[in-house]
């Protein structure tokens, strides 16, 4: 299991080609980014600290590069190979919430307190796209594997899914009641999983907009995560559970008690999921076949 950070794991990150993984401690006493790699849990390299509390990972296709943010509104992007970062042009004006790569690793989402997505080139650190929700902060973004679209959520309820060819809203999905806080495409883009304030994990059609209500918690789910063959999605939230449905039959397959509040999920692997929260970083093993198992380790 990966070590380094101190206080609380918020966010992570993987190389979709399944090298390495990336965690993000979101309190103020500790601040770090720790990028280690994804197979055996050993730390690669630690970022310098970026200044302010940190709340927001995201990994290029490639595995070329891992961009932070946080409450300052900055984002950098770090090059995993030389271990420096660059900073984005100026944009968010307060944190940012959730960031998301492009499928060609072009360009960059990203969502904040103060309403907006935006999406950056990577290669000239300029913002080539703003949107302004209209409705208060924007607290989770996703970008669609064939990269034509992304979906955003914030506050208030609903995911708007935006075109990237001129950015304008095509549709708007409503079920969720209070804030969203996660969203994930599962690699054909036919589906979007959502989870929020209201204790529900969605799995919603992306073409017909409608929507499977997988659990109704009665505490808010934190994150959600598809697996890389797009088989599994798995939750995380405050009632202390990590849950893993199929997705082609939205069956719950396990769930299983990790013993503390968590943050956030992703798979580092087809079998593998790694959960960030208030008891740090955990390398979960998953197996479905023949009985739906997670392994759970303890400290």
């Amino acid at each position: 299991m990966p070590s380094g950070h101190t206080h609380p794991v918020g966010a992570l990150a993987v190389d979709p080609a399944g090298a390495w993984a990336a965690s993000v401690s979101w309190v103020y006493e500790d601040m770090s980014v720790l990028v280690w790699d994804a197979a055996t849990g050993v730390e690669r390299f630690v970022p310098s600290p970026q200044g302010s509390r940190l709340t927001a990972l995201a990994a290029s296709p490639d595995g070329a590069w891992l961009a932070s943010a946080g409450d300052d509104g900055t984002i950098r992007v770090w090059d995993v190979a030389t271990e420096t970062a660059r900073v984005l042009q100026s944009g968010h004006t307060r944190p940012v919430n959730a960031l998301a790569a492009a499928p060609d690793g072009t360009w960059l989402a990203s969502a904040g307190d103060d309403g907006t997505v935006r999406a950056w080139d990577v290669r000239t650190s300029v913002c080539r796209m703003r949107l302004h929700s209209g409705t208060g902060p924007v607290s989770a973004v996703a970008v669609a594997y064939d990269g034509t679209w992304l979906a955003y959520a914030g506050f208030d309820g609903p995911v708007s899914i935006v075109g990237t060819t001129d950015y304008t809203e095509c549709d708007q999905i409503v079920g969720h009641r209070g804030p969203v806080w996660s969203l994930a495409v599962t690699p054909d883009g036919s589906r979007l999983a959502s989870a929020g304030t209201d204790g529900t994990v969605r799995l919603w059609d992306t073409v017909t907009g409608d929507d499977q209500v997988l659990a109704t918690l009665d505490k808010r789910v934190n994150g959600v995560a598809v697996s890389p063959d797009g088989a599994w999605l798995a939750a995380v939230g405050e009632d202390r559970m990590v849950r893993v449905w199929q997705v082609s039959t939205r069956r719950l397959l396990v769930a299983a008690e990790v013993g503390d509040l968590t943050h956030a999920c992703a798979w580092t692997a087809a079998d593998r999921v790694a959960v960030g929260g208030r008891a740090g970083l955990r390398l979960l093993t998953f197996r479905s076949d023949p009985t739906p198992w997670l392994s759970i380790p303890r400290d």
